[in-house]
């Protein structure tokens, strides 16, 4: 992962992915399946800038935005729905209630 993403936090997101077999790691390897990468880097350059995006570059990982990642979980997880911006798919599948304010 990495970068900032729109309406949900990284640890949400990372959560999630764990939640649901995936693994998440500080670097990109030859090893790694796909990068998440949100709208800019923390720092406010563009994700294009980061290392971990030249990494995956340079080891062919797939490299997917919040819309393709979101794409990932419907094609793979059968939630024909599910949305990042939304914010409830990740609280519902983590065991949370909708009312929480995840930005709290």
């Amino acid at each position: 992962m990495s970068g900032a993403y729109l309406g949900i936090t990284r640890e949400q997101v990372e959560d999630f992915i764990v939640e649901h077999g995936g693994r998440k790691t500080g670097s990109v390897s030859g090893k790694t399946d796909y990068l998440v990468v949100g709208y800019k880097l923390d720092d406010g350059r563009e994700v294009t800038q980061g290392g971990k995006y030249r990494n995956a570059l340079k080891n062919g990982t797939k490299i997917v935005d919040e819309a393709g990642f979101e794409q990932l979980i419907r094609d793979r997880s059968g939630i024909k729905d599910f949305e990042l911006s939304s914010r409830k798919d990740i609280l519902k599948h983590l065991g949370g209630g909708q009312d929480q304010d995840p930005s709290a």
